[in-house]
């Protein structure tokens, strides 16, 4: 399994998957959301999972998985997506540890073995903690440094090919401060219903911050990976600012209108999921193992 940094935008493209979702209360109402692929790194070696919101993965009926084929050279097949369904348990959700983060955790344990029934192998890269910004680099991600989000505004994706969209913005608040006291930043980006789970990434092209004050020059691209978009300010009919989940259907009130800012969980909460999914594996082990 590759975690080594990636820096190159289209491969970054291949991070992502798209999610579907059937609402607990109305059988007929279907979600859409944007997660990702993650290796979490321990002891215990490499753990794959899919990361999303919370409010994406957890109190649905069914999930859907949109996931990507790979031919026998391990290369991506440019195609139609397969589509993963199953009922959410046997996804084996976790929400984070912590209920006012909006992140989630789908096992990938099972994808493999399903699709390899059919003669199929998944195409998935991963990021990890490897793509998280160095200490260094904290204080260089101020106001106004370049960002990207990678998803599915509102469902769209190339469909022919199974590619997301990837939109480009700014950092609207420094990374090195916790906005209004949370391990949130603010991206100057715009998000839609479908962009909830979003993984967010500062890009730097032939100039990047030298984590010493300065600048280092040279060509190519560096990506790091920075948060999950979550949710974004509302303005209501009155004018009022709220704060709001973005939404993952397209049933919305046009008395609220999105002001397209985004708020988004820092990257370093997701490895807060391994206690827990260490106590899973444990408990899943059979006895005397």
């Amino acid at each position: 399994m590759d975690t080594t940094k990636i820096a190159d935008s289209d491969t970054l493209l291949h991070s992502v998957v798209r999610i579907k979702a059937g609402d607990a209360n109305d059988p007929k109402f279907v979600h859409s959301g944007t997660g990702f692929f993650y290796v979490f790194e321990c002891n215990e070696g490499h753990i794959p999972a899919i990361i999303s919101n919370r409010h994406v993965l957890c109190d649905k009926s069914w999930l859907q998985f949109h996931v990507a084929e790979k031919d026998n050279n391990h290369n991506r097949i440019l195609g139609a997506p397969i589509r993963v369904t199953g009922r959410s348990d046997q996804f084996a959700i976790i929400g984070h540890p912590d209920p006012d983060v909006d992140l989630a955790a789908a096992s990938f344990s099972g994808f493999p073995e399903a699709l390899e029934q059919n003669g199929k192998s998944i195409h998935a890269t991963f990021l990890s903690k490897k793509l998280f910004p160095p200490e260094n680099m904290i204080r260089e991600l101020r106001t106004g440094i370049n960002v990207s989000m990678i998803g599915f505004p509102v469902g769209l994706m190339d469909e022919v090919n199974n590619l997301p969209v990837a939109r480009r913005g700014a950092l609207a608040t420094p990374y090195f401060a916790n906005y209004m006291g949370r391990s949130d930043f603010v991206a100057d980006i715009a998000a839609f219903p479908g962009s909830s789970g979003s993984p967010v990434f500062a890009t730097f092209d032939n100039i990047r911050p030298d984590g010493r004050g300065g600048v280092a020059f040279g060509p190519g691209r560096i990506s790091y990976f920075l948060g999950i978009l979550h949710s974004g300010p509302v303005m209501a009919a009155d004018g009022e600012i709220i704060q709001a989940p973005v939404p993952t259907n397209y049933a919305i009130s046009r008395t609220s209108i999105m002001i397209h800012l985004g708020y988004c969980v820092k990257s370093h909460r997701i490895d807060e999921f391994l206690p827990e999914i260490l106590k899973r594996l444990d408990a899943e082990r059979p006895s005397g193992v």
